[in-house]
């Protein structure tokens, strides 16, 4: 099935779509993004406000700015060891770039507060983390989960 025709069936259908973004998002072209489908009127919906339309209400942990890096890189651990899949932070990992500290520490937490189903206490990491209805920017290719479903 071609992309656009994919699009317009997940257009139609939300509960296909958030699996579709999953699995198709990165083969998208900055063309296909652009005019990924058009109604009946002749309105153009741009994969972009797609997503953003799929993701109201979402919830996302991320580490704040101005803590330092060491107290990141404890966060971050503690995250990974504690049941966050950070395997896309691994080298060559969707998530790998940017690699810093702090980009890594968010995907890492966030990982952890969806798996623990958004449950109250699970982003505060001693401080280090917040909650924000507005999803993390990321590289190319990283998905930050937005609930415990896709996190994994």
């Amino acid at each position: 099935m071609m992309l656009r025709q994919v699009a317009a069936v997940t257009m139609r259908n939300p509960v296909c779509a958030k699996k579709w973004i999953k699995m198709k998002t990165l083969a998208v072209s900055e063309e296909e993004a652009a005019k990924i489908h058009t109604d009946r009127s002749g309105s153009t919906t741009t994969l972009s406000s797609f997503l953003l339309k799929l993701e109201e209400g979402a919830l996302y942990c991320v580490c704040k700015d101005g803590v330092g890096d060491q107290a990141l890189q404890k966060v971050l651990d503690y995250a990974c060891g504690a049941g966050a899949d950070c395997t896309p932070l691994l080298q060559n990992g969707a998530c790998y770039n940017p690699k810093t500290v702090k980009d890594h520490c968010s995907y890492a937490v966030n990982s952890y507060f969806q798996k623990k189903g958004q449950a109250q206490g699970s982003c505060d990491f001693s401080g280090a983390a917040t909650t924000t209805q507005t999803a993390p920017a990321s590289s190319s290719g990283c998905v930050y989960p937005s609930s415990a479903r896709y996190a994994s």
